[in-house]
């Protein structure tokens, strides 16, 4: 009877582990929202990545001679009222905007879905701790981070406090409803006769298959951050000047709209295409990994 070398069964085994990544890969690619929605963040994460080697000129240097000029090629997006060169600043506020919606993102995710976990799956918790994250979704999310802000005090790292605090119920609730809806599976009751401990059920069985939400909701996060964060800015609660960031740029030009429009316009396009990108790799993303969209 004919056997088969090592070599060949490995080979299937190789291939069979590896085709559901695979298939992931392939949807992905399918899907023209997803790959648009990544390409568009990409590329501004690339952009605030390399902004210190892609900046011509010193985002803080003043020279008020060259002041409220407008887009040219000594300066491609013009000046704004103290002379600084508007295309570095814009470069230099997208490393700030997007890394406060990095850190929100890895804020909120670490702390909803640990909230999420515990709430649904222990019942006598569930009410008390879901009670408070409906408290903190009742305020309008700006103005809660806005009091918050106020009472800690304007600075980078007070940013992502607030908005983390904002957005946990958003990531608590999605994580709380796969639990309810995975707690009584098969597998779970399985893992329970099989003398599985709470912890071991919790972060083995039942957080890999929230994951899938979890990197969804993820995406509209970092969106609802970048946004929040220019709100902040724009109102003087945010990042102190002179730290470019693309909301305290927009505030800086709000007084010159008629006479310098580009000083809001630029900084108002990259938040525009920065958002736009989230949102569709979200939307894309979801259609990929929700197996009743396939």
């Amino acid at each position: 009877m004919p056997t088969q070398s090592h070599s060949t069964v490995d080979a299937e085994k190789a291939d069979g582990l590896s085709s559901p990544r695979r298939d992931f890969f392939r949807r992905l690619l399918d899907s023209r929202l997803a790959v648009l929605g990544l390409a568009l963040t990409g590329l501004m994460v690339m952009i605030a990545i390399l902004a210190p080697v892609l900046a011509p000129y010193d985002p803080l240097a003043i020279n008020i001679t060259h002041r409220l000029q407008g887009p040219s090629w000594e300066h491609p997006f013009g000046t704004d009222n103290f002379g600084r060169d508007l295309f570095s600043r814009v470069l230099l506020g997208a490393r700030l905007s997007l890394k406060v919606g990095v850190y929100v993102v890895v804020f909120t995710s670490l702390f909803g879905t640990l909230i999420g976990l515990i709430a649904g799956y222990y019942p006598r918790l569930d009410n008390v701790v879901m009670r408070v994250m409906d408290s903190l979704m009742a305020f309008p999310a700006i103005l809660l981070a806005i009091a918050i802000m106020a009472a800690l005090g304007p600075s980078e790292f007070n940013v992502v406090i607030a908005l983390g605090i904002v957005y946990i119920p958003r990531t608590s609730r999605v994580v709380r409803g796969s639990v309810l809806a995975l707690k009584e599976r098969d597998f779970i009751e399985a893992a329970r006769g099989a003398g599985a401990r709470d912890g071991r059920i919790l972060f083995l069985h039942i957080l890999p298959n929230c994951l899938s939400p979890l990197i969804v909701q993820a995406t509209f996060i970092f969106a609802y951050a970048i946004l929040a964060e220019a709100g902040l800015s724009f109102v003087g609660a945010g990042p102190p000047p002179p730290t470019p960031s693309w909301g305290n740029i927009l505030s800086e030009g709000r007084s010159y709209m008629r006479v310098a429009p580009w000083i809001t316009l630029f900084p108002g396009l990259a938040i525009a295409i920065t958002v736009l990108g989230l949102n569709l790799a979200g939307d894309g993303l979801r259609d990929v990994l929700d197996p009743r969209l396939r």
